[in-house]
């Protein structure tokens, strides 16, 4: 049969369900007003900003004023609920997903999608700009903001799916910059950022929005930093499913063979001497940091490509394979050897015999025949298994090398 590329799959995808949307299908999930017409249930952006007294974050700074014995970190640690900024496709609530994802100036409104908490599910990393040649390699039909909001969702049900309770993924708690830093008050603002690194201890798992060019900016590489140094390698999860494809495979290798400090971009260059200054405190040199981007990059990837990888013998050659080869060429034999040792394709088997042994069995003794499927839940706990016992040894070996004891 012919393949269908992601872009056109994504653009067909995206105006079939903005077409339920917009008809008498959807009515019965959306609800109706007293006239029958569809009702939005979800949050609209108000077309003006609250008086500044009456703001959340003129509260906030209240608080951080007579914190008495709290921490300002206590105080200013806030996240939001995943349904709050993560859709898939078929949500109803996807344009307004979109919406928050589309720039970065937040306001107001924004901060008030966020609450208080005391710990935090994920923290999520992610360039707010595509990449310059998006359009050209992805697609003109292919919405970056609307693949983030996928993207976070997705992040989200793995997380409630580990934890046996999948239902629960919109009422996750995400750390995410525009949402839990207040954008129209610079002082707290400043003072969130200079938190960044305790927020990110405070998560219990790390998330990165991982495009081609994510390595080339210097404050993804910070956050990333800080990743590397307060969690674990299984705590650390990218999202690159929907950005990985024939033609953004050979730029995601390139962005990892090339990495370098000195390459990393700053929107503002006075950042760079600060940013730079948090990395030299924490590792013993740029050259023995960069290593371990480069090592930790190859396996996390390796680790994302291998759920596609098991599908198929070709996905395995096409989109696998390259990383163990990667990480060879970059001097790191040990991780390539245990790269090698992945054979997801044969967990994939597994889980699916699972599914089958698991079908229902009739009154008269017969087994039902089941629809065709895979247990994810067995499927990535093979693979999250060979990892965490096979290459996470590898990565911590390599972190201890880099950073200052």
């Amino acid at each position: 049969p012919p393949r269908t590329s992601f872009p056109v799959l994504h653009d067909s995808l995206t105006r079939f369900m903005a077409l339920l949307r917009s008809t008498k299908v959807c009515l019965p999930q959306c609800g109706t007003d007293d006239n029958g017409k569809a009702a939005e249930l979800v949050t609209v952006y108000v077309s003006e900003e609250e008086p500044v007294i009456n703001r959340t974050s003129t509260t906030k700074l209240a608080e951080v004023v007579n914190r008495d014995a709290r921490s300002l970190e206590d105080v200013l640690l806030r996240a939001t609920r995943a349904k709050s900024v993560a859709a898939a496709w078929s949500d109803t609530h996807l344009p307004e997903c979109r919406k928050f994802w589309s720039n970065s100036q937040g306001r107001a409104a924004d901060y008030d999608l966020s609450e208080d908490a005391s710990d935090i599910d994920a923290f999520i990393s992610h360039c707010w700009s595509p990449p310059e040649n998006w359009m050209i390699v992805m697609g003109p039909d292919v919405n970056y903001a609307v693949v983030k909001s996928a993207a976070v969702a997705t992040m989200a049900k793995d997380i409630a799916l580990a934890r046996n309770d999948l239902q629960s993924w919109g009422q996750l708690l995400l750390w995410i910059d525009k949402a839990c830093i207040p954008q129209d008050h610079e002082t707290l603002k400043l003072a969130c950022i200079n938190l960044i690194e305790n927020f990110i201890r405070r998560s219990d798992n790390v998330c990165v929005i991982l495009t081609w060019t994510y390595m080339e900016r210097l404050w993804c590489v910070y956050e990333w930093a800080c990743m590397l140094k307060d969690k674990a390698p299984e705590r650390c999860f990218l999202q690159i499913e929907s950005f990985m494809h024939e033609r953004t495979l050979p730029l995601y290798l390139d962005c990892i063979r090339n990495f370098s400090i000195k390459r990393a971009e700053c929107f503002l260059e006075s950042d760079r001497e600060i940013l730079t200054n948090k990395i030299d405190s924490t590792y013993v040199s740029h050259e023995a940091f960069e290593t371990l981007v480069k090592a930790t990059a190859v396996a996390l990837i390796a680790r994302s490509m291998a759920f596609r990888g098991g599908r198929s013998r070709s996905l395995h050659n096409t989109f696998f394979t390259p990383w163990a080869d990667l990480a060879l060429e970059l001097g790191f034999g040990e991780l390539a050897a245990a790269l090698r040792t992945c054979s997801a394709s044969e967990w994939r088997h597994t889980a699916a015999i699972r599914v089958l042994m698991n079908a229902t069995v009739s009154d008269v003794g017969q087994v039902d025949v089941p629809v065709q499927g895979v247990s994810a839940k067995e499927y990535h706990g093979h693979i999250n298994h060979w990892f965490n016992s096979s290459v996470s040894p590898l990565l911590g070996k390599i972190r201890l090398e880099a950073l200052i004891t």
